[in-house]
């Protein structure tokens, strides 16, 4: 199996990189049997952390794939290995930054695995995984402006990243010594600090070119959810949730997310509050409704729309 993912990646790199490599230098590549995983719940700063990784000389992080039928029938480690070097290379196309000499490693961001943390575990029990967990508050804030259907309204938003955080929080645990959870405000805030950490926890030395992410040609199309991943960590992002949110917003935040969100050191703002069952039965309507339309556009209109150059 080893031998395969080494030929795979060694035979797409060598028709794809801009500078030529001898087929002797991709020998290295018959190591990468332990990916590194990216873990985080969707608008928790997951892109942002592949984009800074992927600048390090030694790092390879793919963004989001389809997730069909990767997960399907039974699995082991090899089989689903191959489904997923198949789907990076074969479907996305991406070419390696090899150089001479050098390791490569290789990661896999994809929030939607947070419901496929059991198979992880059982696969890769030798994986080591890296969690980012961002303000719940700020999440749905991100949900409910980006429109995808996630969170519709904040009391849905907030079951969503409550019931993924808790997941991705008793992984960690069970996971102690392989996984590393880092806060987004930190990432932001503390950019050279948490980049260290990352490094030593990866097995690699801190490269510079961490530092410049922004400056790194995107390996995936820029659009609105993640056009500020073309720039310099922005601190500001950390606190918009407190001015685009209204106050009985961040109340049903806390209400529904309040033990996760303290677990992580977040300081709830409001006293607790005590939505009538008339006021929940709407959010879950609202979601339902609303959430499908939003779905529905994102996947089968917003491509023809963009097309047409009605819509960025």
């Amino acid at each position: 199996m080893v031998q395969y993912i080494g030929s795979v990646l060694c035979r797409k790199a060598y028709y794809q990189t801009e500078s030529k490599i001898r087929k002797s230098e991709c020998t290295a590549l018959n190591k990468l049997y332990n990916p590194l995983f990216l873990l985080g719940t969707q608008r928790s700063g997951t892109t942002l952390l592949t984009r800074i990784l992927s600048s390090h000389p030694r790092l390879y992080i793919q963004n989001e794939l389809p997730m069909d039928d990767l997960f399907s029938g039974h699995l082991d480690k090899e089989t689903l290995l191959k489904r997923i070097t198949t789907k990076v290379f074969d479907i996305h196309s991406v070419s390696l930054p090899i150089e001479k000499g050098e390791e490569l490693l290789w990661g896999w961001k994809e929030p939607l695995l947070t419901y496929e943390l059991d198979v992880l575990e059982r696969c890769f029990p030798d994986s080591k995984y890296i969690l980012i967990i961002r303000d719940g508050r700020g999440v749905v804030n991100s949900y409910m402006d980006n429109r995808w259907g996630l969170g519709t309204n904040a009391y849905t938003g907030a079951l969503r990243w409550q019931k993924e955080v808790a997941l991705q929080m008793a992984f960690a645990k069970k996971m102690q010594g392989k996984c590393l959870t880092i806060r987004y405000e930190d990432l932001v805030q503390n950019l050279p600090e948490v980049l260290a950490q990352l490094c030593d926890f990866i097995g690699v030395e801190f490269s510079p070119q961490m530092l410049e992410f922004h400056n790194k040609k995107l390996d995936f199309q820029v659009n609105r959810e993640n056009i500020n991943t073309t720039k310099p960590a922005d601190q500001s992002h950390s606190d918009k949730w407190r001015k685009a949110l209204t106050s009985r917003e961040i109340a049903l935040v806390e209400l529904v997310a309040g033990r996760e969100l303290e677990a992580n050191g977040y300081v709830l703002d409001h006293a607790p509050i005590s939505p009538g069952w008339l006021e929940l039965t709407y959010y879950h309507i609202h979601q339902k409704i609303i959430g499908e339309f939003q779905l529905q556009y994102k996947w089968k209109y917003r491509d023809k729309l963009k097309k047409l150059g009605l819509v960025k």
